[in-house]
């Protein structure tokens, strides 16, 4: 899911990103209602680990730390959590 939607998915980022971008939630919201076999907050969390090894893979995001990737990943997931 990531790697196919990788242009939407790293291209906004943190709280003021995802709000900002209505398709990032809708990739997301659509990723998450496809599968049944979990629960909604199972996703979320399987969801955002894959994100953030994508974020930490991703040249662009190098000039951040880990607790400022973590701290992105957690106000996108926050965001999102309440959003489904």
């Amino acid at each position: 899911m990531i790697s196919e939607n990788a242009d939407v998915l790293l291209a906004s980022f943190g709280l003021k990103g995802i709000k900002q971008s209505n398709l990032k939630q809708e990739k997301i919201n659509t990723l998450i209602n496809s599968i049944n076999d979990y629960s909604n907050e199972q996703l979320l969390e399987l969801f955002f680990a894959e994100l953030k090894q994508a974020y930490l893979s991703d040249s662009q995001f190098n000039h951040f730390t880990f607790n400022e990737i973590d701290t992105l990943i957690a106000e996108e997931k926050a965001f999102m959590s309440s959003y489904i």
